[in-house]
């Protein structure tokens, strides 16, 4: 079986407000996109003793996890609070990011979104954000999960 069409954890980012090196959630460590699905029971009599089901309401959470940093120009814990106290809707765009120019460094790397690839993009609200400081050794880590208000946006997807 091939491999090559498998994307790494590595690849893949998320922006809140856009998809534009300045709102890449920064210092991620991880992102996910969790779909889920209600059903409408419809079994009845006549079903012959099996379950049957519509389709009902679908809803979905972003959340991401990442490093704490006091670093301005990016989507920081900071930044995050802020729009959750605000209480609006944010955009958010989930996927790939462009490749690097080669003999780039890190501090050169453009985070902006590859529309050319399969990416998922919405509207929600911040629905819980946490910090948390360890050890003296660790660094302070946080998380954030935002709940979708209205459908999730697939571009790019066969």
């Amino acid at each position: 079986m091939e491999s090559k069409d498998l994307v790494r954890g590595s690849e893949i980012f998320l922006w809140i407000g856009g998809s534009g090196n300045t709102n890449v959630i920064a210092f991620g460590t991880n992102a996910s996109l969790e779909v889920s699905g209600e059903q409408i029971t419809t079994t009845n009599k006549m079903s012959c003793r099996w379950a049957s089901n519509l389709a009902g309401t679908n809803s979905y959470t972003v959340s991401s996890d990442s490093l704490y940093t006091a670093k301005s120009g990016v989507t920081s814990y900071d930044t995050l609070m802020k729009a959750m106290l605000e209480g609006e809707n944010v955009d958010w765009t989930l996927g790939p990011a462009k490749a690097q120019a080669s003999g780039a460094t890190c501090d050169e790397y453009v985070y902006e979104l590859d529309d050319t690839k399969p990416y998922y993009s919405g509207e929600g609200l911040i629905t819980s954000l946490s910090l948390t400081a360890g050890n003296s050794d660790e660094i302070v880590s946080c998380s954030m999960t935002l709940t979708g208000d209205g459908a999730v946006a697939q571009h790019n997807v066969d």
